[in-house]
């Protein structure tokens, strides 16, 4: 895991959205603030009363929504880069 996260911090320059669930089992929420830690680029939104099914299931609009403004501002970056 360790050689993945000091790619995504050395040498990718996109932004690195991390969304968890408080209640998660799966994946501890632990691991999602390390990440935080080592990516500076990293926006960690946790969910409180979710786990790893219902961070999605139940708020499908909203996590849409989210995945779309993400989606809005790399394209609004991709379009001023050449400027």
């Amino acid at each position: 895991m360790d050689s993945y996260l000091d790619v995504i911090a050395g040498q990718l320059a996109c932004e690195v959205a991390v969304f968890h669930g408080w209640d998660d089992e799966l994946l501890l929420v632990e691991c999602t603030l390390a990440v935080g830690a080592r990516v500076p680029r990293a926006r960690i939104t946790v969910y409180h009363d979710k786990d790893h099914i219902t961070i999605i299931v139940a708020q499908e609009k909203l996590f849409t929504a989210k995945l779309e403004a993400i989606w809005r501002g790399s394209a609004a970056a991709d379009a001023t880069d050449g400027e």
